[in-house]
């Protein structure tokens, strides 16, 4: 692979593990906060007729977007390393740029990693929503608020 640095430095894994310490905050910052506020704001503000629909479409405007991520994900990951521009990188200067190496693959992979896992929990949730009915899809997204809010 293109973007996998061979050599190491002594601060070879801080970004990588500054981006999982990141991650690990936001998700439990956006699963306290994100979740439910989605689905009852669905509950309240649509029509009891357009309940399914609209979930559908939901579920299927985040998968899509995902995967149109997750594939610029796998693209990112195939090209070069990054490289400084303009500028020439001194010898001192070589741990730094392979530092940003590993922190740009690490940063591709958690995305891609991410983004195929909301595709597929998308595609979950779209199969067994389908072919309930409209007051099925409404006692479901009632049972469970995190339905749509979870991607």
């Amino acid at each position: 692979m293109g973007w996998w640095a061979v050599d190491e430095s002594d601060t070879t894994f801080v970004g990588p593990v500054a981006l999982l310490v990141f991650l690990v905050l936001l998700f439990g910052l956006s699963q306290n906060y994100l979740k439910a506020p989605i689905t009852k704001k669905l509950l309240n503000n649509a029509e009891s007729e357009q309940m399914n629909q609209a979930s559908k479409d939901i579920l299927t405007n985040i998968a899509v977007v995902a995967a149109l991520l997750a594939s610029l994900n796998t693209a990112m990951l195939q090209i070069d390393p990054p490289a400084p521009l303009g500028f020439s990188a001194d010898v001192e200067d070589a741990s730094t740029y392979l530092d940003i190496q590993h922190t740009y693959a690490a940063a591709c992979l958690i995305s891609l990693i991410l983004n195929i896992s909301a595709t597929l929990s998308c595609v979950a949730d779209l199969t067994f929503l389908a072919p309930l009915s409209i007051s099925e899809t409404t006692n479901y997204l009632q049972r469970f608020p995190d339905t749509i809010g979870k991607h």
